[in-house]
């Protein structure tokens, strides 16, 4: 079906974040051509299609395996029970797909995910399975019981490590490092928040849809990948100046209101995420905020993420409360 590998998908996704940071639209469309990664959502939905078509209309059984069986596989399998089975098209539904397909599966999220930059084996093969899930829904919003919402959140926190769905490489490393009792589930978050991810157009027409796989048909997802592009930044109170003097009170500022890192001013985007220090409260890139620290009279119990000024700023002070 040539549907490439994780290196192809990896060096689309790197050509695509360059563009996507870039300050020219100059071309624009033909630089997006040219990263390739339209090109592998247009290759796995003809391939998805081809193979619904081949189990509902010609009543074959078909087997379906790549190379090593997690990463193409998983998206050809799960693409495929969207296409046939409207539960898959519901939230619940959804969260079973991915927990049997990617995670039972053993989708490999911990050294694909962009969190290891240095690895030959990192590919966003996941966030390209929910481009393809955004171009159904596109396709078909009267079908899906979610809005591009929830995709979105599972593109986020997939690669955060704020919840312990997306930590392990397969289920028997999941099990035995007891991550489900240490960790939050994104599910959790999700069933919480529920509402906010209801579609008002679904009807539940359909028990089989199938994509339109052309390459005219299919949209680029701006509201992943340039979600931050028209946000109109307003200026901010130095959180410092916020500050409680008795209590050690931090006022973070809102995601929302910032465009670039505080210290080395790269753009945010989609693949260079915002992380803040809990020592001033700005919002830095990963490079400007590597390490953590205990913050006790910041009323926190365990390491925390802060920037390299305050890191810094913060082991000088307790070496002179030390030598007091």
């Amino acid at each position: 079906m040539e549907i490439q590998n994780i290196h192809a998908v990896r060096s689309s996704a790197d050509a695509l974040q360059a563009l996507c940071e870039e300050q020219s639209d100059q071309k624009w469309y033909s630089k997006l051509e040219a990263t390739g990664w339209m090109n592998h959502v247009q290759t796995i939905l003809s391939a998805a299609n081809s193979l619904a078509r081949k189990m509902e209309v010609q009543k074959l059984s078909c087997i379906v395996h790549c190379s090593d069986g997690w990463d193409r596989t998983a998206q050809l399998t799960s693409l495929c029970q969207i296409l046939l089975d409207p539960y898959y098209r519901t939230i619940g539904g959804f969260q079973s797909l991915i927990d049997k397909e990617w995670i039972s599966f053993g989708h490999m999220f911990r050294q694909r995910t962009y969190s290891m930059e240095s690895s030959v084996e990192r590919a966003p093969v996941f966030l390209l399975f929910l481009d393809c899930t955004y171009q159904l829904l596109h396709q078909h919003p009267e079908e899906f019981e979610f809005t591009e919402d929830l995709l979105i959140m599972l593109a986020d926190h997939y690669q955060s490590g704020w919840f312990g769905n997306f930590l392990m490489d397969c289920e028997k490393e999941f099990r035995m490092s007891k991550v489900a009792r240490k960790t939050t589930s994104l599910w959790s978050h999700v069933n919480a928040v529920r509402p906010k991810f209801l579609n008002r157009e679904f009807r539940h027409r359909k028990n089989v849809i199938y994509p339109n796989s052309s390459m005219k048909r299919l949209v680029f997802w701006t509201g992943y990948f340039l979600r931050h592009e028209q946000k109109i930044i307003d200026s901010c109170a130095d959180p410092l100046e916020m500050q409680d003097e008795d209590h050690n009170t931090v006022v973070w500022v809102p995601d929302a209101d910032v465009r670039s890192c505080k210290d080395c001013g790269l753009k945010f985007t989609s693949f260079r995420r915002r992380h803040h220090c809990r020592a001033c409260g700005h919002v830095f890139c990963r490079d400007c905020s590597r390490y953590k620290m205990a913050l006790p009279s910041f009323g926190y119990s365990t390491e925390e993420r802060v920037c390299d000024h305050c890191y810094v700023k913060l082991k000088v002070e307790n070496t002179l409360y030390r030598a007091m």
